[in-house]
């Protein structure tokens, strides 16, 4: 009998919680697990009323109690492994992931956030697969469809994206999502002009899509036509003052037409929004560089060339030697 109440006293939780009521909610599921302290779901859902609530300690406790009681509870893997990206542990919440699918391979949810972490670990092949295991369950899901053809263009296969971005748009073909993924294909490939009609359908659709705006610019820049280029980075600048990589190429054109006042400023702002960003760290160092401040710009790019960031380390070193270190 009293595992039987501690189930319907975490069932009444639940509901509470549905409603927001999160205080109830929270007195129900601890009656529950003084019933019973092995009631795995209520643990879970504790855990989950903790997560909502920003007590994220307490929320990782019950997750584990949870699997001390049940260790194949697919929810709580699941559920651990989200608290464990959102601190960054990458480690942990792979094998977390890993066990949600392992456990219950039938779920297409779980499958969904196991490819989506492999896309924020920078995995696309194994994203790729995740994606594709998710639309066997799920055959006509058209997110997953786009989804997959986000991470195949990032492993390079081309042809196989572009056939399920075709489908995506022959069932929905006022997606802009899906006309914006097959534009940054075509500027992949440096297909210009088709790239830029895609990005220009999907800009049609939602004049607020910050990623085509963006690849729009680039496709701009890359038939050379600087003008438009310039046109698209400067509302970008404007309507999207987050977007650190549209702000730091704009400065770059500034850059390229020696107006390193302007440049300094515009990459001084990236930089409080991202310290890091390197590619808005090199750029600085030039600019400071062409202002006659060598000194400031040696300390710059020599953070960066120590900091081994792929691309960028080595232009630093090239740039030290060229013009500082003589």
């Amino acid at each position: 009998m009293t595992m039987e109440e501690s189930i319907q006293l975490n069932n009444k939780a639940v509901l509470l919680q549905l409603e927001g009521k999160f205080e109830e909610a929270n007195g129900f599921f601890l009656q529950a697990l003084t019933l019973d302290p092995r009631n795995a779901s209520a643990h879970n859902n504790l855990g989950m009323l903790f997560t909502q609530t920003g007590r994220f300690g307490e929320a990782l406790q019950h997750f584990e109690q949870a699997l001390e009681s049940e260790p194949d509870h697919a929810t709580a893997h699941l559920n651990k492994a989200n608290l464990h990206l959102a601190k960054g542990e990458m480690e942990a919440a792979y094998a977390h992931y890993t066990s949600t699918v392992r456990i219950d391979p039938e779920n297409a949810g779980h499958w969904e956030m196991y490819a989506k972490f492999f896309m924020l670990a920078g995995q696309p092949e194994e994203a790729a697969g995740a994606w594709a295991q998710a639309l066997q369950l799920k055959p006509e899901e058209n997110t997953y469809k786009l989804e997959l053809a986000v991470a195949l263009s990032g492993t390079g296969r081309w042809e196989d994206a572009r056939m399920m971005l075709g489908q995506v748009l022959q069932r929905e073909p006022q997606n802009h999502r899906a006309w914006t993924q097959m534009g940054i294909l075509h500027l992949m490939q440096k297909n210009f002009g088709i790239a830029a009609d895609h990005l220009r359908r999907a800009l049609g659709l939602e004049p607020e899509d910050e990623t085509a705006r963006y690849n729009l610019a680039l496709t701009w820049l890359g038939m050379e036509d600087t003008a438009r280029g310039e046109e698209e980075l400067r509302r970008m600048a404007r309507l999207f003052p987050a977007n650190i990589r549209a702000r730091t190429d704009w400065a770059v054109l500034l850059l390229s037409r020696s107006e390193w006042n302007k440049a300094l400023d515009e990459l001084n702002a990236v930089l409080e929004i991202d310290p890091g960003f390197a590619k808005a760290v090199y750029y600085r160092g030039v600019a400071l560089y062409q202002q006659g401040l060598a000194e400031e710009a040696g300390a710059s790019l020599r953070a960066l060339e120590t900091a081994e960031l792929p691309g960028y380390s080595e232009k630093a070193r090239v740039f030290l030697d060229k013009f500082i270190h003589q």
